[in-house]
């Protein structure tokens, strides 16, 4: 049985929801929703390829794959994941930064989008 990646969308929104969600829950927020549709989008290219990304670099690899494709959900898919990965980055390894409600907004919209698009690709 696979690991449901939804669940930590569901846990990002969760977090951001919280009135006292403070900064390490908002970080944690835009991590989990970065997670979520990573993923998602490994799985994804493991049920098209039959392989699944090499995970040493398997964070550009993905998002790679996807913008790379010649169809459009495909390169929207891999353009809003690295958008994506941006903020993940922000929230996980930049601590200096201030991470916004909507900065966790713009990145939970950014994986369901995501989400979304993957659940309508065609194998």
């Amino acid at each position: 049985m696979t690991f449901g990646w939804e669940r930590f969308l569901t846990l990002a929104e969760e977090l951001a929801q919280r009135p006292d969600s403070d900064d390490a829950a908002l970080r944690t927020s835009v991590s989990r929703a970065y997670y979520a549709a990573f993923g998602k989008a490994g799985d994804r290219i493991e049920a098209d390829t039959g392989s699944k990304p090499d995970w040493a670099d398997a964070h550009k690899q993905v998002w790679e794959h996807f913008e790379g494709a010649s169809d459009r959900y495909r390169r929207e898919i891999g353009q809003t994941g690295k958008r994506l990965k941006y903020q993940r980055i922000r929230a996980d390894y930049r601590g200096a930064e201030v991470i916004s409600r909507t900065d966790v907004i713009a990145s939970i919209d950014h994986a369901k989008r995501i989400l979304t698009r993957l659940g309508q690709l065609i194998k």
